[in-house]
């Protein structure tokens, strides 16, 4: 599957703020990636600097900064997996108060665990902005995020690239770009109007498509695999029966006990057999659920789940 662009907004303000937000104006989808970039003014960016409101969990890929001392500029990506979807506002908050930059943007196709591949970055006094080269292992999503100290000067953006953001007005200043399905070593570069001490920070992020062993404690035989299109199949332990299989095939977040990382999408519509074994009748009909209750964890499917039952 492809990486796609879905959307993207952007924000700033030259005011010294505790923090700053953006919404896209539409709703994120399951399992899609969101890919944040921020550029500050003397304000550095922590690890747990960004947010949003449905409660989705952020990483920072890279943080950079220019060295400047009291004019230091920060350039940093945050990453989420999207595991709770609807109308998303995203919020970047510095260590400290400062003028914040940023440009939100939500892509398909990405991998739904540990989506990131690898990262670099750049620092110089020149009117060409660089981030260093990287080299993804597949067909990967490529990010990157520039500011600079000084006054304004026009941004270009890597024609190779497409641009998210450009602004070179008034501090403080960010340029953001992205490429898609790039396999080959590549860098994110901007053209300025002027020379300024500038610093540059690339993303690179893989496709969907690995494939995640399942061990025993997701009730799935030891040895089951869970695709990238996230189709397994196996006896299971949950409460349903004790030696049911399933053929799942819908979306809700998974644990660590899947074997898998705690922010992983299991895409999921189950189709699961019931017998009289499950405390119900096998001439019942068929019964839609929203929600699930497995011993090893309890979730609230995102869409209902529809449960078939044997012809008696």
């Amino acid at each position: 599957m492809s990486i796609a662009h879905v959307q993207s907004a952007t924000n700033r303000t030259g005011s010294n703020v505790a923090s700053l937000s953006k919404a896209f104006s539409g709703n994120v989808s399951l399992g899609n990636l969101i890919v944040v970039c921020v550029g500050t003014k003397t304000g550095a960016l922590p690890s747990n600097g960004c947010s949003d409101n449905l409660g989705n969990t952020y990483s920072q890929a890279i943080v950079a900064s220019n060295d400047q001392g009291s004019n230091v500029r920060y350039a940093a990506i945050y990453y989420a997996i999207v595991a709770y979807a609807g109308a998303c506002t995203i919020t970047v908050t510095p260590s400290a108060s400062c003028p914040i930059a940023m440009s939100i943007s939500e892509f398909s196709g990405c991998a739904g665990s540990s989506p990131l591949d690898t990262t670099n970055s750049g620092t110089d006094n020149t009117n060409a902005p660089s981030s260093g080269s990287v080299t993804p292992n597949g067909s990967d999503l490529l990010v990157g995020a520039m500011t600079f100290e000084g006054s304004a000067a026009g941004i270009t953006s890597d024609s190779d690239y497409t641009e998210i953001y450009a602004y070179g007005n008034a501090s403080p200043f960010l340029g953001s770009e992205y490429r898609l399905n790039r396999s080959s070593s590549d860098t994110a570069d901007w053209t300025l109007q002027y020379t300024r001490q500038w610093v540059a920070v690339i993303a690179a992020f893989k496709p969907s498509g690995t494939v995640h062993a399942v061990s025993a404690s997701d009730g799935v035989k030891s040895g089951e695999t869970n695709s990238a299109a996230c189709n397994f199949s196996g006896s299971v332990s949950d409460g349903i029966t004790g030696g049911e299989s399933m053929a799942p095939s819908c979306s809700y977040p998974v644990s660590g006990e899947d074997g898998v990382a705690f922010s992983d999408l299991v895409s999921v519509s189950l189709a699961i057999a019931l017998t009289a074994a499950d405390g119900e009748r096998s001439s019942r009909t068929a019964h839609s659920l929203n929600s699930i209750s497995l011993p090893r964890y309890s979730r609230t499917f995102p869409s209902p789940m529809r449960f078939r039952s044997p012809a008696s």
